[in-house]
């Protein structure tokens, strides 16, 4: 038998903008698909789950068919394990110990990081803070700015609208 995996599904669009969602339904939705010790984080679409399916790319498809036609609206899937997702909490490039500035991981689609972080850094942002790590970009913004800066100007622009989700280091921290 294969051993199950733990891994966390950021879903892109949950509790904003009109598409509400019950924390029951998420959870329903992903026992109907079989996964085992679901756990909601938030209101912002954290799920974590164990299962013994090992392709993120089949995880993240199944979760996007079966979400969009549930919820009658687009849900994009951002899908890391729980190794993985350490990896990336240990690897924030920013000291995250100002409380004057909020601490983000952004992640994207596949192949997208890198083009992201390329618009980001051109941008010559004093404000924002940004590197690129393994298919995220960490960004660090003082508190306040976090809807003004240069860099999530960019964030809301077509080329990666749609094709990303941030979350709050500390909130990464507490998923695991």
């Amino acid at each position: 038998m294969t051993d199950m995996v733990r891994y966390i599904s950021l879903l892109r669009g949950i509790n904003v903008g009109g598409h509400n969602v019950n924390k029951t339904d998420l959870i329903d939705t992903y026992s109907e698909l079989g996964f085992k010790e679901i756990k909601t984080y938030l209101q912002t679409g954290n799920v974590s789950f164990k299962t013994a399916e090992l392709s993120i790319a089949e995880l993240t498809n199944k979760l996007e068919e079966t979400l969009s036609k549930k919820l009658e609206f687009p849900v994009p899937v951002f899908m890391v394990t729980e190794e993985r997702l350490n990896k990336i909490i240990n690897e924030y490039p920013f000291d995250n110990t100002d409380n004057s500035f909020q601490f983000y991981v952004i992640f994207l689609k596949e192949g997208l990081a890198e083009k992201l972080y390329g618009s980001g850094k051109s941008l010559g942002s004093v404000i924002d803070k940004i590197d690129l790590g393994d298919n995220v970009v960490y960004w660090m913004v003082p508190k306040g700015m976090t809807v003004n800066s240069p860099f999530s100007k960019l964030l809301v622009k077509t080329n990666f609208k749609n094709y990303h989700t941030n979350r709050n280091l500390n909130t990464l921290i507490k998923l695991l």
